[in-house]
């Protein structure tokens, strides 16, 4: 059967919901939050490529030697403490033995070394006591453990792919959100100054670190370099 043509209307439903254009303030509003603004937007692929990636090495290093340099810090204060406990808490055991076997024994020990050794685990006890090195060891092991951690983070963050430019801002709100979770972790810790684990760490940073050492990825500066000559190479 014949359809006329003429006899076809077309119905318009007007209840369909059309999308509004965001006003001004919505659209400051959603680019706020927006930490990464092209100085030039006009620019080509590769020109924002290169701007995002400076962007990123910049945050990178920040963050590369911020990890590195407390995870040391921690690692050497912890050693430091870690040497003065040991030799102290096993002075006191052995001391501690011998008096105990003079006591039960009476002919172990002469008079004079038992009061020599009691003297002196009263000294070693008493300064064990003031200066707790091994809880001093293990706040410093805590610390570095937490340290680890975040340097755990952005190694994930770090050897991601970063092919393309939204893998490249994705790896850029990712390092921004680990520092952010660095500063917070600041805050929050108690306030400790040692000038003596300080002291060593910083004549261990010269002579033994030598200042190559002190970074969570080492080889942060010839990653760059190579990912910018990759990019020159693609003129």
């Amino acid at each position: 059967m014949a359809v006329d043509a003429s006899q076809v209307t077309l119905e318009v439903d007007e209840r369909v919901d059309r999308p509004t254009p965001p006003t001004l303030k919505e659209r400051q509003e959603s680019m706020k939050d927006n930490i990464l603004v092209l100085l030039k937007p006009n620019q080509t692929k590769k020109e924002q490529y290169t701007e995002m990636l400076s962007q990123y090495q910049e945050i990178c290093e920040k963050l590369n030697k911020d990890i590195g340099f407390y995870w040391w810090k921690r690692y050497v204060s912890a050693a430091f403490w870690a040497n003065i406990s040991t030799p102290f808490n096993l002075a006191i055991t052995l001391i501690t033995a011998l008096t105990t076997g003079q006591a039960a024994t009476q002919d172990l020990l002469s008079s004079a070394l038992n009061l020599k050794l009691s003297v002196s685990a009263l000294i070693i006890s008493t300064i064990n006591t003031f200066f707790r090195p091994h809880d001093q060891m293990n706040g410093h092991l805590n610390q570095m453990a937490d340290w680890a951690k975040f340097g755990g983070k952005f190694d994930t963050i770090y050897y991601k792919p970063d092919d393309t430019l939204l893998q490249l801002r994705e790896k850029i709100i990712a390092c921004y959100a680990l520092w952010n979770e660095i500063n917070t972790y600041r805050v929050t810790q108690p306030y400790k100054n040692n000038f003596l684990t300080d002291l060593i760490h910083l004549g261990s940073e010269y002579c033994c670190l030598k200042g190559r050492k002190e970074f969570w990825i080492k080889t942060i500066k010839s990653d760059f370099a190579r990912k910018q000559q990759q990019i020159n190479d693609c003129s």
